[in-house]
């Protein structure tokens, strides 16, 4: 107690520095838990907003896709616009669809295309010989290729090759500028010849492709890669094998063997047959052509194609086989070449909607 009683009191400075001090903590701590309750909040809000727009463009979606027809209808759109709170926008030139949200905080937006039943679509060249699944089910007149599709493929399959062979890609797009790039420049492995030809004067070494600006004739047993601008003819009893490309048309006499040692390719206007022997083992003939007649008394395997079934005339049956190994330049076809399937439905017979998830 004596010790109690000589201390001196504390000041009262001290005392309301004191109560200040502890004031102001405790406003401090209440702001923050204020701020932190106000942000919490405002991203609990930010999260359903999300999530409601998210749902509401995912809903049109789902009603789109049991009712296509809403796309081409402006009263069906109007009123899914109305139920779901989105505005639609189809861009100038496009076929597909934008739909957003109206939120002004949070616009998301999705993208739809619908493809309807039997509009085809677009496989890859090297796609369409390997798969097995599809092509061994095909006839004749399941798939039209393109008009002139013979064109395509040998340009495609010339810059390609040159590309590959350390060459300026030249972008050519038919046979007279495949003559002229070859003409005017000096090809790695490509084989250049002014005038009609015949394989007993030239014939195209390993690795090579032959291009000719006239008619190229096979009379001797033949296999490599040829590139004529105007006809190939096949005029004698012969093996042949390899890949063809002919501005106009590709001939063939009786009694040739096609494809006997290694798959074989015709990409021509025209290519007509009469007579022969079928492909053998397990290599097999595929044309490419705008008309297609051929007059063997054997069957084939392998595969024809034209723009149109109706100038197809088979005199026998054939049976489609894919290929058993992947395509590769060697084979003397294009391997990046797209073919468009016109109105043969495939995986898309049925219609489907193309969409991407909502998004900012």
């Amino acid at each position: 107690m004596h010790l109690i009683k000589n201390k001196n009191g504390i000041g009262i400075a001290a005392v309301i520095g004191i109560v200040t001090f502890v004031l102001a903590l405790t406003t401090t701590l209440f702001a923050v838990t204020v701020n932190q309750a106000t942000m919490i909040k405002k991203s609990a809000d930010n999260a359903e907003l999300l999530a409601n727009h998210t749902h509401d463009l995912n809903s049109a979606i789902s009603i789109i896709e049991n009712d296509p027809t809403i796309l081409d209808d402006e009263l069906k759109r109007i009123a899914l616009s109305k139920l779901l709170n989105i505005t639609f926008n189809q861009p100038v030139g496009v076929d597909y669809w934008q739909l957003t949200n109206n939120g002004l905080e949070q616009t998301l937006t999705s993208y739809v295309k619908f493809i309807p039943p039997g509009s085809g679509g677009f496989i890859g060249f090297d796609e369409l010989m390997i798969d097995a699944e599809t092509f061994n089910d095909l006839e004749i007149g399941d798939i039209s290729i393109p008009t002139d599709f013979y064109v395509q493929a040998a340009s495609a399959f010339y810059n390609e090759f040159v590309f590959e062979n350390g060459g300026t890609n030249p972008g050519t797009n038919s046979f007279s500028e495949i003559i002229t790039d070859r003409s005017s420049n000096n090809r790695t492995n490509v084989a250049y010849y002014n005038g009609n030809r015949s394989s007993r004067q030239l014939s195209p070494s390993s690795n090579q492709i032959l291009v000719i600006n006239g008619t190229y004739t096979i009379n001797t047993n033949f296999n490599g890669i040829v590139i004529a601008s105007g006809n190939i003819f096949i005029d004698r009893k012969a093996t042949v094998n390899g890949t063809f490309y002919a501005g106009g048309s590709v001939e063939a006499n009786n009694n040739v063997s096609f494809a006997k040692t290694r798959n074989t390719f015709i990409f021509a206007n025209n290519f007509t047959f009469g007579g022969g022997k079928t492909s053998q083992g397990i290599y097999n003939m595929y044309s490419f052509t705008n008309f297609l007649t051929i007059n063997s008394t054997k069957n084939f395997t392998g595969g024809f194609f034209t723009d149109n079934p109706a100038n197809i005339v088979l005199r026998k049956d054939v049976t489609f086989e894919s290929l058993t190994t992947p395509l590769t330049l060697t084979d003397g076809t294009p391997l990046n070449l797209f073919i468009e399937i016109s109105g043969s439905g495939g995986d898309l017979g049925d219609g489907q909607l193309l969409s991407t998830y909502p998004r900012k």
